[in-house]
């Protein structure tokens, strides 16, 4: 189930709304993090919705999680080869 605005995600990353290139990629992204943040909860995402919709602090996590990975597609930056910590 999609829980996220595509538009959302794309003003969080600095994204035009226009672009379409990247919109499945940020779709596989979204539900990578949600099955993530499902895990980390250790139940799922239906449990803790209010009215059909996640609660802020969950999405937030799901928004900087997605922007993570989007930014940073490898676990090393390039510039110098130190690993880069994920969070949310």
């Amino acid at each position: 189930m999609k829980y996220l605005k595509l538009s959302t995600l794309k003003s969080q990353l600095n994204i035009d709304v226009d672009f379409l290139g990247d919109d499945e990629y940020l779709a596989e992204l979204e539900g990578a993090a949600l099955d993530a943040i499902e895990n980390h909860l250790a139940r799922p995402l239906s449990e803790v919705l209010t009215a059909g919709k996640l609660p802020s602090a969950i999405s937030h996590a799901a928004r900087l999680l997605i922007g993570h990975w989007y930014a940073n597609r490898e676990s090393v930056g390039f510039a110098q080869a130190h690993e880069i910590p994920l969070s949310y």
